[in-house]
């Protein structure tokens, strides 16, 4: 199996220092099946015995059987269409090392998450009844940010605010088969989401989680996970590549239901209308 392939469905909790070096070894596998383990926790400020823990805990031999399987994903992506182009990946506060960082993490985009994982979300949010938007403070702006792509093409969205924690079960309480849980994991699994995981699960409705991390302990895991890494600056991390998911799945939402999305958009424009006419024409007097 491969190495992405049994990072999803690994259902043990990694630790700390795990998750670090499974950040190294995912930030381009195209580099990481050259590196020695040695190296990769130096880049992962961890011990040896940590890299070699980690495979054992997934079920591999050591990190030599670990290396083996990474080159199964390279040869996946050789053999898409994921290009990669190399940009000097400099650190920095100015503005060039800012954008270099965002490109390479946008170019790298494809290594990560496939058009066919966003058409099978875009299919789900298409046959669901009611979408449920929910992320910790990290992701409010993704919150309200999806919440408007989706309602603009008709799709019926309940929103749920990050000042929510208390009262989730009140915007819960109507979740029921046919519903899906669009949710944000950025950095780390929201205190509350697998609770809330598990609770639309036992009532029928469907999930979906968009994070920024591989390994992350989903329990239960969700019916699709979108990993969308967002760079390597653990201190600062824009939210450009998450915003970008959420607008490649309006283009994959328009491009399989064209005839619906373009309904939708005529009738907004109608509505728009209809409500500034009043206005408009007191202006124009």
């Amino acid at each position: 199996m491969s190495f992405r392939s049994l990072l999803l469905s690994n259902p043990r909790m990694l630790t700390p220092s795990e998750q670090r070096v499974v950040d190294v070894l995912m930030r381009d596998l195209r580099e990481s099946v050259f590196m020695p383990a040695a190296q990769i926790a130096a880049a992962a400020g961890v011990h040896e015995s940590t890299v070699i823990r980690l495979a054992r805990k997934l079920g591999y031999a050591g990190y030599a059987e670990l290396r083996e399987a990474i080159r199964e994903d390279v040869k996946a992506l050789e053999g898409g269409t994921a290009r990669l182009v190399k940009l000097h990946e400099s650190r920095g506060y100015d503005l060039n090392a800012l954008v270099q960082a965002e490109a390479t993490a946008l170019l790298k985009l494809p290594d990560h998450l496939s058009q066919k994982d966003l058409d099978d979300a875009a299919r789900q949010l298409l046959d669901a009844r009611r979408i449920y938007i929910y992320g910790n403070h990290y992701a409010a702006p993704l919150v309200t940010f999806l919440d408007r792509r989706l309602r603009m093409l008709g799709l019926l969205v309940h929103p749920i605010p990050p000042t929510a924690e208390r009262d989730l079960g009140e915007h819960l309480i109507s979740v029921g088969d046919g519903d899906v849980l669009f949710a944000f994991a950025l950095r780390r699994v929201p205190p509350n989401l697998n609770r809330m995981l598990a609770h639309v699960g036992n009532v029928g409705a469907g999930s979906i989680v968009l994070t920024d991390v591989h390994g992350l302990p989903f329990a239960p895991a969700p019916d699709r996970l979108l990993i969308a890494p967002r760079g390597v600056d653990d201190d600062f991390r824009t939210q450009v590549v998450p915003h970008l998911v959420c607008y490649a799945l309006q283009l994959a939402l328009y491009h399989l239901a064209p005839e619906r999305c373009e309904a939708a958009l005529e009738n907004l424009e109608n509505l728009h209308r209809a409500i500034a006419a009043p206005s408009a024409s007191r202006e124009r007097r």
